[in-house]
Order: C-alpha cells, then sequence, then structure tokens
C-alpha cells in the first residue's frame, strides 16, 4: 500500500519526531521486510535532512537529529524525517531501494507524509498516530491537488560534485562550485572531516542532493568515481559527467552515457552545456 497525505503547514514539536520515526519502524509487519524479486532482506534505516538558510545536513539518528537542532543557530526551513529502505545482498552490500518505507517532509509552505511498503491496517493505523500526535489538519482533496502540481514543478538547487582529491581535481571542482553558486545551488563534496568511513560520508552526501556531477580528470584512478555514478545511476539522480581530453575513461556500468567533454585546464567549456542539461531537468535561469 502506498499512502500520500498532505496537510494545512504548521509548527511541528520536533522532539515528538524520533520517537514517531521508531513507531512507523514497529508498523512495519515482517512480511514487509524482504523484497518479492530478489527474495532479499529490506532494511528500514532512519535519515533526517535537516536545511537551514546556510546548511544542508543529515543525520542517521534522532539523537543527532535533536542535537542539531538544539545546536543551531538558525531555524530549521526544512525539514524531512524517513525511513529509507535498504536492500541487503549476500555479499553484505546495501543498496538503497525507492520508495522510502516512511517519509515526512515539513517546510513553511508544505507539510506531508508518504508511507509505502505497507499494510493497509499497520498504515493506517499509525498514519492515525502520527496525525494526532503532531495534531496534523489534512488539506481538501481539491487543496492536495494543487499542493501536488506545485511539488511537480519544485526543483532543488543542490548538487554533490564527485572529482579526484590532487591538485588539479580540486582545481576544477572549485572553478565548478563558483559557477553553481552563481546559479543559486548549493554544493557537496566529499572533502572535509567525519567520524565515518570515507565510503559512507561520501555516499551520505550524494544521496542527499538533487544532482551529481562528476568530473574525471586524466591522471586519476577512476574505480572510486565509478562507483559514485553507479550510486547516483541506481538512485536515479541526473548525473552529469564531464571528462578531461586525454583521460583513459570506460563507462563499464553506466553503458552508453552521454558525457561532456573538456580541454586540460578549461573545465569552463563545460559550463555551457552543464546549463543547457539544467534546462533539459526543469530550472530556469533568468
Amino acid at each position: 500500500m502506498e499512502i500520500t497525505k498532505m496537510y494545512h503547514p504548521r509548527e511541528v514539536n520536533w522532539f515528538l519526531i524520533p520517537e514517531l520515526l521508531r513507531r512507523a519502524n514497529a508498523s512495519i509487519p515482517d512480511d514487509r521486510r524482504v523484497d518479492d524479486l530478489f527474495h532479499l532482506k529490506l532494511h528500514p534505516t532512519p535519515r533526517f535532512t535537516i536545511k537551514t538558510y546556510s546548511q544542508l545536513t543529515e543525520v542517521e539518528s534522532g539523537e543527532d537529529f535533536l542535537d542539531f537542532l538544539k545546536s543551531s543557530l538558525e531555524a530549521p526551513t526544512r525539514v524531512e524525517p524517513r525511513l529509507d529502505c535498504y536492500m541487503e545482498h549476500k555479499d553484505g552490500s546495501h543498496i538503497e531501494r525507492d520508495p522510502a518505507f516512511f517519509r515526512f517532509v515539513w517546510c513553511e509552505d508544505e507539510l506531508k507524509v508518504e508511507i509505502s511498503r505497507n499494510s493497509s491496517e499497520s498504515a493506517l493505523k499509525f498514519l492515525d498516530e502520527f496525525e494526532k500526535a503532531l495534531q496534523l489538519e489534512p488539506l481538501r482533496l481539491e487543496e492536495q491537488y494543487v499542493e501536488q502540481e506545485t511539488e511537480e514543478r519544485l526543483l532543488l538547487r543542490t548538487v554533490f560534485i564527485a572529482h579526484s582529491f590532487d591538485q588539479i581535481g580540486r582545481s576544477y571542482a572549485y572553478q565548478l562550485t563558483k559557477f553553481l553558486s552563481l546559479l543559486g545551488f548549493e554544493v557537496a563534496t566529499g572533502e572535509g572531516f567525519s567520524p565515518e568511513k570515507v565510503s559512507s560520508k561520501v555516499k551520505r552526501r550524494l544521496l542527499a542532493q538533487q544532482i551529481v556531477i562528476a568530473i574525471v580528470s586524466e591522471r586519476e584512478e577512476f574505480t572510486w568515481l565509478i562507483q559514485e555514478m553507479t550510486g547516483a545511476t541506481f538512485t536515479e539522480k541526473p548525473l552529469f559527467v564531464l571528462v578531461e581530453e586525454g583521460a583513459d575513461f570506460k563507462s563499464g556500468v553506466l553503458g552508453d552515457l552521454e558525457y561532456i567533454r573538456f580541454e586540460k585546464s578549461r573545465i569552463a567549456d563545460s559550463f555551457t552545456p552543464i546549463v543547457g542539461g539544467l534546462r533539459e531537468l526543469g530550472f530556469q535561469f533568468s
């Protein structure tokens, strides 16, 4: 069963959210935690995305979620607690699957709940608990249609840039970041310390962004870059691949993906094709 329900925007008691997410997890019957096609176990994984005026942060525990809200000097402008769905393969690896088990979206002009992969009885029971706990007032049906049409036109301007960590890769990423910032995009990369495995940090940051741009420079090992690009395609995120002339890059599992090529030290040549690609996705620029 899949449920999407929209509500009149209102302030939310964030201290209730971690417990409500725990209840959402408990409401999922055991037979819904199995992938019927691959016969593999599906893991509900809590995740909290918080956007303020100057930050976009993602954490994986209710404690870290509340700690961020308590310590932040800025009020949140968008909050998205959810139970993502991960499929565990026999080799121990985990792949994210859509849709999520549960997703709650809050901002000043939108309040929405999505429940998927759940049985009718348990999903509706939990939804009733959720609405009562947060005192939510559902929109009328005609109001929901207007809200859904508006959401389809909404594209978050967030980008993850995958690049090599040598001097050339960092230079390309810096130039691209400056350009995207002028277009109003928030940019995340794999650089910067985080107390976790590098692979986990990169994956977490990549999944939190709307778009992924990979920069393939001439002198680098491509294995890790292909892994990041594959992760983007698995989650169906728009992927731009910028390839420096001279790079012996083979796409492998990425198939017939189209590249944007640029000459050495001239990554700015790729900016016009990037804008064209963004327009194809529905972004508008003055």
